[in-house]
């Protein structure tokens, strides 16, 4: 396996008052990721993931996934290194 990435996205659409951050949470835990998923003020969601490339990869295919009544337009993300590691992924 591979070292740990960390994916820093940005979900913009219908992403949040539609459980879109617990959806991520399930794809993240069903894959073994760690990190968090978190509303911000101009609605869309910051989520924020670390685990091995080969997981990363296929969590954001999983997230393009999730349907009505989320209706994500854009999920823009970067792969970088691990900022802090996290023990759970965390809904905030």
């Amino acid at each position: 396996m591979s070292l740990p990435v960390e994916l820093y996205a940005i979900a913009s659409g219908t992403v949040q008052g539609v459980a879109f951050r617990y959806k991520v949470k399930q794809i993240a835990d069903a894959h073994g990721l760690t990190g968090y998923a978190q509303n911000l003020p101009n609605g869309s969601v910051v989520v924020v993931c670390q685990g091995p490339q080969e997981r990363i990869d296929a969590f954001v295919e999983k997230v393009w996934k999730i349907h009505y009544p989320v209706d994500i337009e854009d999920f823009k993300t970067v792969i970088r290194e691990p900022q802090a590691p996290f023990v759970e992924f965390a809904v905030k």
